[in-house]
């Protein structure tokens, strides 16, 4: 999958979608990074006072886990693979796929 240039329906700091198992996506994942991280120095040198984060989403639960978060106490609780506020449950590690998003941080 990797960078996606012509996305319509995402927003406008979405980057693209990276598969986990996949070496490629992971390499170009990494690149990102640093371009971020490179944009990022520079601007200290030039005296910006603005930054970026990379952010990443995991999608595509590997297994649906128990979130004690979304229903309080383990009797009630369903097994879930997203929380409310769309966040995979596990985290990246219980990710197949991350999306990654640019943001400007202050």
């Amino acid at each position: 999958m990797g960078i996606d240039i012509n996305s319509k329906n995402k927003s406008t700091s979405y980057i693209g979608s990276f598969k986990l198992d996949c070496s490629e996506d992971l390499k170009e994942l990494q690149s990102v990074k640093r371009m971020v991280a490179w944009a990022n120095r520079s601007m200290v040198e030039r005296g910006d006072p603005y930054r970026y984060r990379v952010c990443l989403r995991g999608r595509y639960a590997k297994e649906k886990m128990i979130s004690t978060a979304m229903y309080g106490n383990q009797q009630n609780a369903t097994k879930v693979a997203y929380n409310w506020h769309g966040n995979i449950v596990g985290g990246l590690a219980n990710a197949k796929e991350v999306r990654c998003y640019i943001y400007k941080r202050a």
